[in-house]
C-alpha cells in the first residue's frame, strides 16, 4: 500500500511510493511507461508540485541525482532496471491506484487531481523529449550536472521552480 503523509501544507510522499503510484497510473490508462520515463516524471511532478505548493511532494531526505540522462532517484532507477530500456508492463504492488494516509483513508483533493493530471500529460511524452526539458540550460539539473555535482541542490530546484 502507498504511505504518504498529510501536513498543513500538503501531501508529503516517499519517492518509491510515487513511482508505484505512477507506474499503476500509467498502466491502468494502457500507457506503459520505461525507467527513464519514470525517472523525468517523478522529477517534474515533483517540480510541478513545488511551484504550485510551494512545498516538495517527496520527502526531505530524498534526494535527485544528475546523471547522463537528467534527473534520478538512484533507489528507484536500481528498483526498475532490470527492464533496462523496455516498458514497466507490471502494476506495484500496491492495493490500489489511489494514494491514502497514513490511517488508510484515500486522500482525494485538489493536490491529488494535479498529481494525476501531471501524470496523465508527461506519461504521453516521447521519453527523449523529456530528457531534453530536464536538460534545460536554466534548470538544476543542468547547473549540477555541468559543475561535475552528484546530488542536484533543492535550493536549485526551487529555483527551477520558481519558488
Amino acid at each position: 500500500m502507498i504511505e504518504c503523509i498529510l501536513n498543513i501544507e500538503g501531501i508529503i510522499m516517499k519517492a518509491m511510493n510515487l513511482a508505484y503510484y505512477i507506474i499503476n497510473r500509467c498502466i491502468e490508462n494502457g500507457n506503459y511507461i520505461s525507467n527513464l520515463q519514470l525517472q523525468k516524471i517523478l522529477y517534474f511532478v515533483n517540480l510541478l508540485y513545488l511551484s504550485d505548493n510551494k512545498v516538495f511532494l517527496l520527502e526531505e531526505n530524498e534526494n535527485f541525482e544528475a546523471w547522463q540522462h537528467g534527473p534520478v532517484i538512484p533507489e528507484i532507477y536500481r528498483e526498475f532496471s532490470i527492464n533496462g530500456g523496455m516498458k514497466i508492463y507490471h502494476k506495484k504492488d500496491i492495493l490500489d491506484a489511489s494514494l491514502k494516509d497514513e490511517n488508510g483513508i484515500e486522500i482525494v483533493n485538489d493536490k491529488i487531481v494535479f498529481i494525476n493530471k501531471t501524470i496523465d500529460y508527461l506519461s504521453k511524452i516521447d521519453p527523449w523529449k523529456l530528457v531534453e526539458y530536464s536538460h534545460s540550460n536554466t534548470g538544476a539539473w543542468y547547473h549540477t550536472y555541468h559543475h561535475g555535482k552528484t546530488v542536484i541542490n533543492k535550493e536549485l530546484i526551487r529555483q527551477e521552480a520558481g519558488v
